[in-house]
């Protein structure tokens, strides 16, 4: 279950980092550079949402009850693999640095996804034997 904390953490860091972007700078990833402000104030709604999550599963290191930690692991692998099925069908007309990156986004959140289920289906097999 140690695993699944490290991988929370790293997560959880990586949330905070985007969270601080999209809120300080929204047209950095998401927006082109011309979008309008209330486009602007979504991203940073965003990444209001990324601060939180990512404030949760850090806090997923000093918590004892294992249940806990997996339902926050089942959260965040949802969370992955439905960025990566939004990335994949998005259209490639827009220039903002999502969709231009968009199989690198997806291919960075199955690997994400695939890390979640790896580690939750070990801590399962463990805690069943």
């Amino acid at each position: 279950m140690r695993a699944l904390k490290n991988l929370l953490v790293f997560n959880g860091l990586v949330f905070l980092l985007r969270a601080v972007l999209n809120v300080l700078r929204p047209r950095s990833f998401y927006l082109e550079s011309d979008a309008p402000d209330y486009a602007s104030d979504a991203v940073r709604v965003l990444g209001i949402t990324y601060g939180v999550v990512g404030f949760i599963q850090l806090g997923m290191w000093r918590v004892a009850d294992w249940r806990s930690v997996r339902v926050v692991s089942w959260g965040s692998l949802v969370f992955a693999a439905g960025v990566a099925a939004l990335a994949t069908a998005q259209k490639t007309t827009s220039t903002d640095g999502f969709h231009r990156m968009r199989w690198a986004s997806a291919a960075e959140n199955v690997a994400v996804a695939t890390a979640y289920a790896v580690l939750l289906t070990r801590a399962h097999r463990s805690s069943a034997a």
